[in-house]
This record gives structure tokens, C-alpha cells and sequence, in this order.
């Protein structure tokens, strides 16, 4: 009856609630931290990239689109990659290193680009970041999976999807209040911000935060490469299968 239905219920909701335990894995905080870091990077990426070839380059909608794409599609092989390398090595904090060092570098030299910097500098540096974060993504639900016992696994996976996604929105959010920031500077929309501004171009100016916008993207990569560095290397499952 009635009884045994909310027994039913409440048991099945129980299944898929995060057990506590779950934090207490150094190796699964280690990768939701990361996890979320890096969704943070790849959404800041995401929404400053387009607005920084169309307000400092003056490109189109549709070529400030184009110039993403190498970034989309570096950030697919780092996925790839990512995978290559936990098949091959049976861990995958190697990679994790190795990808939160390589964006780190990119977002660095995106920051450091001058103005008159050629386009294919600016893509090659984007280029160099895309392929760590698709890796970090990939590589924190392997090593969330394998720290968590084998009934845990869907809800430890979803918690870490859950944080992902609040630390996109974070990330998104912080690109777009900086460079919203410096636009209502740059046309003096802020009064004590005017008397800064002499002689300064607009365009420069909007140069100036979409450089802080990747220097701050680079810290988070290098708050991401520390962690990958101290978390356990915890090896991957592999499936026993009969011949």
C-alpha cells in the first residue's frame, strides 16, 4: 500500500544522492576542483574570444565565429588526446598536468599579444589553450569515476557535472562583467573613470580588459596545475573480459 510505496521512494532517492564519503577521496575533490576550474576557463574562452575579434580586430559576427572554430576544434582533440592517454597509461593525472600547463602558457601569451599582434598569433595562442581544458574536462570524470566505489559512480558524476556547470556560469559571468566594465569606460559612461581615459583610444582600452580577462584566465589555469600536481594518481578500472 501506501507504506510500501514511500519506502520505495524515499530508497531510490536515496540511490542517487552524493554519499558523503565520496569527498573524503582526495582524489575526487582533486578532480572536481579541477573539473570546475577548467569549465570556468573554457566558458571565459568561449564568450570573450568573439567579442575580442569584433570590438579590438572590428571583425564581423560571422568571421569572429570563424575564429573560434580552431579553438572548438583544438579543444575536441584535447579530448581526444585526453582519452589516448588514460588507455595508454592506465591514469590520467599525467595528462591533467600536462593540458593545465599548456593552457596556462596559451591564455598567457593571449594576455601578452600586443594590439598590432597578426590574427595567426592570436589563433596559434588560442589554439595552444583549447587542447589542455578539452583534456581537464575529459580526464576529471575518468578520475571521478574511479575514486568512488562502483555503486557511486552515477551520483558521483553527477555532482561533479553539477559544479561544472556552476563554474561555466561563473566564468561567463566574470568575462562578461570585465569587458562590460571596460566598455562603459571607454565611452565615458563612468565619471571618475573619464579623466584616466586621456588620451587613451577606445580600442585600447577595451585591449587592456580583454588582456585582464586571459591574465585571470591564466591564474585559474595555474591554480588548476597545482591541484593536478598534488592530487593521487588514482589508476583506472579496466574491465576483466573472458575470452
Amino acid at each position: 500500500g501506501i507504506p510500501q510505496f514511500l519506502y520505495s521512494v524515499v530508497y531510490h532517492i536515496k540511490l542517487g544522492i552524493l554519499p558523503p564519503s565520496a569527498f573524503a577521496s582526495p582524489s575526487y575533490v582533486s578532480s572536481v576542483i579541477v573539473s570546475t576550474l577548467a569549465a570556468v576557463v573554457l566558458f571565459v574562452c568561449l564568450f570573450s574570444i568573439p567579442l575580442y575579434f569584433q570590438l579590438v580586430r572590428g571583425a564581423t559576427a560571422a568571421t569572429s565565429g570563424l575564429y573560434v572554430a580552431p579553438f572548438m576544434l583544438a579543444n575536441v582533440c584535447g579530448n581526444v588526446l585526453g582519452g589516448m592517454y588514460a588507455r595508454r597509461y592506465g591514469a590520467i593525472r599525467g595528462a591533467l598536468r600536462m593540458g593545465s600547463a599548456a593552457s596556462c602558457v596559451g591564455l598567457v601569451l593571449m594576455a601578452a599579444l600586443p594590439l598590432d599582434a597578426p590574427v595567426w598569433m592570436r589563433v596559434a595562442a588560442m589554439v595552444i589553450t583549447a587542447p589542455g581544458i578539452g583534456i581537464c574536462l575529459l580526464g576529471t570524470i575518468m578520475s571521478a569515476q574511479n575514486a568512488v566505489a562502483t555503486k557511486d559512480i552515477g551520483a558521483a558524476t553527477g555532482g561533479l557535472l553539477v559544479l561544472r556547470s556552476v563554474g561555466g556560469a561563473g566564468g561567463s559571468t566574470l568575462a562578461g562583467a570585465i569587458i562590460a566594465s571596460g566598455l562603459g569606460i571607454a565611452h565615458g559612461t563612468l565619471e571618475h573613470g573619464r579623466s584616466a581615459l586621456q588620451g587613451l583610444s577606445e580600442t585600447s582600452q577595451l585591449a587592456t580588459n580583454f588582456e585582464l580577462v586571459y591574465g585571470i584566465a591564466a591564474l585559474v589555469c595555474a591554480i588548476v596545475f597545482i591541484v593536478a600536481l598534488r592530487m593521487p594518481d588514482t589508476p583506472l578500472r579496466r574491465a576483466d573480459r573472458k575470452s
